[in-house]
């Protein structure tokens, strides 16, 4: 059976919905009144969701904080998906708490903190477990936890012949040598092409033996680069109205596995990614889409 195994930073997002009246008489700020409280699991568990929602078992593994935000973020988990490791450490449960009025985006607070490496050690332990049976790895990089075993999570991927992509944060590209798929945004990109001395894309990826790399563009659509290729290939976005971009990055990379899982050529995989992202930019908060909103192709799949 297909399975999909994501590793990488857990994330509560927590929304505070309420009504922004008057402005205050000490600051030229909104005074916000509380109706509300969300919590969503987002980052690495948002991936894993969306994978799952899209038809394919998936297993994630992570780490959440000896805190009441970690217990919240288990119990938002435990509704959603049958599968998942959240190894408790040292460390502060990162939370992401965004403040919306109506369809307004108002401020967003993060608390966060960094593990020490050595926190990681039983997370790898059941990773190296896990990937034996996994048809695909996802590392999902937020930049909280995972980057100083990064190396590691992709050596035991390639060890077992698992292929693995990568969502990076880190703009050294070199702590991601070795991944078969990597998606950054365009942001991330640009960045990542400046710290490597404006190299071409297809430079860029032989430089750090990564074979494949998917740019997501936003409402521009994404763009393929292969080492075997050579030539681009640009799906365009279908034009829709964007409420909400906040997990979109995260359900982009569950899609393009899905569809690469599902035997789906290159082009129907960004076609269908393009689709699931903008799905869920339609809608406030980190949204989760099925394969009932988003239907799988059926065409040109793989010889």
């Amino acid at each position: 059976m297909s399975k999909i195994l994501v590793i990488g930073d857990a994330i509560l997002d927590r929304y505070m919905y309420g009504m922004c009246p008057r402005l205050s008489p000490e600051a030229p700020v909104p005074i916000m009144r509380v109706t509300g409280q969300i919590d969503q699991a987002g980052g690495a568990c948002n991936v894993a969701l969306n994978a799952h929602a899209l038809g394919i078992e998936t297993h994630l593994i992570s780490v959440v904080g000896q805190d009441q935000a970690g217990k919240d973020l288990v119990d938002t988990l435990k509704s959603q998906l049958s599968r998942f490791h959240l190894h408790q450490i040292r460390a502060q449960t990162t939370v992401k708490t965004r403040y919306v009025s109506g369809s307004h985006h108002l401020m967003r607070l993060d608390d966060e903190e960094t593990c020490k490496a050595e926190d990681l050690e039983d997370v790898l332990r059941h990773y190296t477990e896990y990937v034996k049976d996994a048809s695909w790895v996802i590392f999902s990089d937020y930049g909280k936890h995972f980057q100083s075993v990064a190396g590691e999570i992709i050596r035991v991927a390639n060890a077992e012949k698992v292929p693995i992509a990568v969502d990076p944060k880190c703009p050294f590209w070199d702590l991601y040598r070795g991944a078969d798929l990597i998606v950054p945004n365009a942001d991330e990109y640009h960045e990542a092409t400046l710290r490597s001395e404006n190299a071409s894309p297809l430079d860029l990826l032989a430089r750090h033996k990564i074979k494949e790399m998917v740019i997501t563009e936003g409402s521009r659509g994404m763009t393929h680069w292969s080492q075997k290729k050579k030539k681009p290939i640009h799906r365009g976005a279908v034009a829709q109205e964007i409420m909400d971009p906040c997990g979109a990055g995260d359900t982009a990379m569950a899609a393009l596995i899905v569809g690469k899982m599902q035997g789906l050529k290159i082009e129907d995989c960004l076609d269908y990614a393009n689709l699931a992202a903008g799905y869920v930019c339609q809608r406030m908060g980190t949204h989760i889409v099925s394969k009932k909103d988003v239907p799988l192709p059926a065409v040109r799949k793989v010889a």
